[in-house]
C-alpha cells in the first residue's frame, strides 16, 4: 500500500525534526483507512520518512504511536467527528483527535 504525499507532508508538518514511520492497519470493511504513525522518541537533524510494512516491526520503547484516519472516501466524516465530541462531553473514553484537516479529510 502506497502511503500518498500528503499525508507524508502533513505527518511531518505535525512533527518537524522528528523521524517518522507510518504502517496501514489492515482489516476495516469502511471507506476510511488507517495508519499507525510511530513517532521516533529522540530529536533528529532532520525529518525521515518510512513506510514500514512489516508486520512483525517492534515499536520502539521510546516512540510515540498515534493512529491516522484518512476519510477522503468519507462523506460521514463530520458526524464522526461530532458523535466523538459529544460522547467526549458525557465522559465516555473515546479516541482523543489531536489534529485534523477537514478540508483534506
Amino acid at each position: 500500500m502506497v502511503i500518498s504525499n500528503k499525508i507524508n507532508s502533513w505527518i511531518k508538518d505535525l512533527f518537524p525534526e522528528k523521524t517518522f514511520s507510518i504502517d496501514p492497519i489492515l482489516g476495516d470493511a469502511s471507506l476510511r483507512k488507517y495508519y499507525r504513525i510511530q513517532i521516533d522518541g529522540s530529536d533528529s537533524d532532520k525529518s525521515e520518512i518510512k513506510n514500514n510494512h512489516d508486520k512483525n516491526n517492534e515499536l520502539n520503547s521510546n516512540s510515540e504511536t498515534y493512529i491516522l484516519m484518512d476519510s477522503k472516501n468519507d462523506p460521514s466524516i463530520d458526524k464522526f467527528i461530532y458523535v466523538g465530541e459529544k460522547l467526549t462531553n458525557c465522559d465516555v473514553n473515546v479516541p482523543k483527535i489531536i489534529a485534523k484537516n477537514l478540508e483534506q479529510s
